[in-house]
Formats: structure tokens, sequence, C-alpha cells
């Protein structure tokens, strides 16, 4: 299930960027364009074989950016030795993370909406969309503006990409109140940006909002969903019956030139 897990991240890491680059058989740098560390990134799909090398090509790539980066690579490749090197090359430790999967063919998708929600296929009002997640995310507005502007070059380009936000319906102007993303590719569909606005957590909206999302990846024929989790998401998705593939160290290189 990596393989796959795998095969889902780099089609929304590509979507979103406007540069990848391979620096090894199994490492890739994506720049988004968003000024953000977290937005920018190296995947690895296998465990390193010359992983210093490839840290320096990585920083050299983004360098032309001047934009810093994370690193999450699977505790499964790490030892002491990898956290050596990464500290020699100037990465600080960042937050973990969680890679999940769910086989939405056993999955029951009964969703059940509260009174004066309801939920919008958002594509085209991708300010609606963002509204959530500015805050759920602790981001401002300029840098998710240029993160509403990665995912609108992906649209135009293509990519199998659904976009929904959860509105309070009981006002004059419907509040957007959590949003999400689905990226299909295939039959393997990948939940991102799944953020409720602060005032609202905790009554219900995300899971709201994450069954009619896999009750979508379902009826568009997708088998099998994934995601990346931080430890504080976990209990929302566990409660979905997603399975953790591997726990996640997290890298942060902030030196820019």
């Amino acid at each position: 299930m990596l393989n796959a897990y795998n095969k889902t991240q780099t089609y929304f890491c590509q979507s979103i960027s406007k540069s990848h680059l391979n620096l090894s058989e199994n490492i890739t740098a994506y720049f988004t364009g968003v000024p953000e560390t977290y937005l920018n990134f190296l995947t690895l799909d296998h465990a390193p074989i010359d992983l210093e090398k490839d840290l320096n090509a990585g920083k050299n790539f983004f360098d032309t950016f001047n934009q810093s980066f994370i690193v999450d690579i699977a505790e499964e490749f790490c030892d002491e030795e990898t956290d050596s090197i990464f500290k020699k090359s100037g990465f600080t430790s960042g937050d973990p993370s969680v890679s999940m999967h769910l086989d939405l063919r056993t999955f029951d998708a009964k969703i059940e909406m509260k009174d004066n929600t309801i939920i919008r296929a958002i594509d085209t009002n991708l300010n609606d969309w963002i509204s959530p997640l500015v805050e759920a995310f602790e981001s401002t507005p300029e840098v998710s503006a240029f993160y509403v502007d990665a995912h609108k070059k992906a649209l135009n380009n293509g990519a199998n990409f659904y976009h929904f936000t959860l509105y309070n319906a009981d006002q004059s102007t419907d509040q957007p109140l959590a949003s999400l993303t689905i990226s299909i590719t295939g039959t393997l569909a990948r939940l991102d940006d799944v953020g409720t606005l602060p005032a609202f957590q905790g009554r219900g909206f995300a899971t709201m909002l994450v069954t009619y999302g896999l009750k979508k990846a379902i009826e568009l024929g997708c088998t099998d969903c994934f995601l990346c989790a931080s430890k504080d998401g976990l209990p929302l998705y566990q409660k979905f019956g997603f399975k953790a593939l591997s726990t996640n160290r997290c890298y942060v290189c902030q030196e820019v030139s």
C-alpha cells in the first residue's frame, strides 16, 4: 500500500507545483511557489542511498527560489546516522506525520447533516474553499492567496481535483466553516487540506465533510483513499477506519541564499 500512497502523493505534489526535480531515483523536490516552508518539500519513496548528496542537491534546488522547505521521511528509513546527516546538513526537527490508508470498498458512507449546514463543490470559488483553512492552519491571507493560485493552476491544467466546503446556511450570507480537497489518480483518492474554523471545531463539521468527500470518491470509482495526518488529526481519521502505513519524521531546512 505504500507504493499506492506514494503514487497519490506524487500526483498531488506535481499538480500544485510550479517546478519539481528528481534528485535521484527515489527523491523528488517540489517547489509550489507558496511562500511557506511546510508547502515546499522533498519526498522519499524508498530508503536513501546517498542522503547527504541528495539533501545538498535539494538545498541547491530550493536556493534558486530563495525558499525554505521540509523533508518527510518514514521512520523505517531512519537511524542515528540519518538524524546525524540531517543535523550536519543544517536541518532541524519539525512536526511528525502519519501516512494513512482506508479501503473504500468496506466503508459505509452514511452521512448525517446537521440542520442549517450544506456542502458544496467549490472548484469555481476557491476563495470560499480557502476561507476556513486560513485560520485552521494558522496561515495568513497573503500565503493563502498563493496556495489558491497553486490549486487554480492544477485545475486549469486538468488535474483531477475536487474542492468541497461546508457552510452554515442559517444566515443571509452562507458562512464557510470547513473545507477539504480530494485528488484522484486512477482508482486512488487522496484527502488534503481538511480544516475547520477554530471557533466551530468540535461540532462534527469535519466528520460530515470527510464523510461526504469519501462518499464522492466512491461514486467516482475509487477503491482506496490515502492521506497524511498530523498527530492531532489521527483521532478523526481513525474514526473512519483509516490505518497507519508509516510514521514519518519531518526535517526543516530554513537556510536560503
